[in-house]
C-alpha cells in the first residue's frame, strides 16, 4: 500500500511525463535527440511505482531518476523553460521524501 506521499509524487511525475510526451508528439520536427530522451525519460519512471517509494530500494530508485533529472537540466537536453522548471520542482520534492 503506498503512502499519500508516494501517490501524490507518482501522480506528480507521470503527469509531467505525459506533459512533455503530448507536447512532443504534437511537434512535427521532433528530432532524434529529442526521440531519444524521451525513451530515456521513459525508461527512467518505467518502474517508480512498481516499488515502495519510502524503502531503501525506492529511495534509491528516486534518486537515479533525481539523478537523471539533474543531467537533464545541467545539459539542457531538453531546452523549454517550462519543462526545465518540472524537474526543478520534481527534483526538490523527491529530495524532501527521500531525507525524510
Amino acid at each position: 500500500m503506498t503512502s499519500k506521499t508516494e501517490r501524490d509524487l507518482l501522480s506528480t511525475i507521470f503527469y509531467d511525463l505525459a506533459i512533455i510526451i503530448r507536447e512532443y508528439c504534437y511537434s512535427d520536427d521532433m528530432t532524434k535527440e529529442e526521440r531519444f530522451f524521451l525513451g530515456q525519460y521513459a525508461d527512467a519512471v518505467h518502474n517508480l511505482p512498481k516499488i515502495d517509494l519510502l524503502s531503501d530500494l525506492g529511495k534509491r530508485h528516486l534518486m537515479d531518476y533525481v539523478a537523471f533529472l539533474k543531467e537533464t537540466v545541467k545539459t539542457e537536453r531538453i531546452v523549454q523553460p517550462e519543462f526545465l522548471a518540472m524537474f526543478e520542482q520534481q527534483i526538490n520534492s523527491i529530495i524532501i521524501l527521500v531525507h525524510n
